[in-house]
């Protein structure tokens, strides 16, 4: 990825996701 640090917050939403789906 990218940065890294700017990537955590929409990697962290598609963990998130994948958890509650």
């Amino acid at each position: 990825m990218g940065s890294g640090w700017h990537e955590w917050p929409l990697m962290i939403f598609t963990v998130f996701g994948q958890c509650v789906a």
